[in-house]
């Protein structure tokens, strides 16, 4: 491979491709006014317009509401899939 060649597999600078990723801490879906309501952080998500998003503090707790469920509710809310990597338990949930 010459010094002005992109590895094979990866678009050049120029290329129409574009993949938007996004990390955002949801602290349980709490906001600045302390008011737990997921439905806010999925209509931020959606304004971002993200391809891939990865979530931290998400509280992910089953047979409850089903806003309870973080994960599974954004990744509804959205169209998205989800995979949820436990930290640890929480409220009787993956955390």
């Amino acid at each position: 491979m010459s010094p002005n060649r992109e590895p094979e597999g990866i678009p050049p600078k120029s290329s129409p491709y574009r993949l938007r990723l996004v990390t955002y801490n949801i602290h349980k879906g709490r906001g600045l006014d302390r008011r737990v309501r997921i439905e806010r952080i999925a209509r931020i998500l959606r304004e971002i317009n993200a391809d891939v998003v990865a979530l931290q503090e998400v509280l992910s707790v089953e047979g409850r509401k089903p806003e309870d469920h973080q994960a599974r509710y954004l990744a509804e809310a959205l169209g998205f899939h989800y995979q949820i990597g436990e930290n640890r338990k929480l409220g009787g949930g993956a955390y």
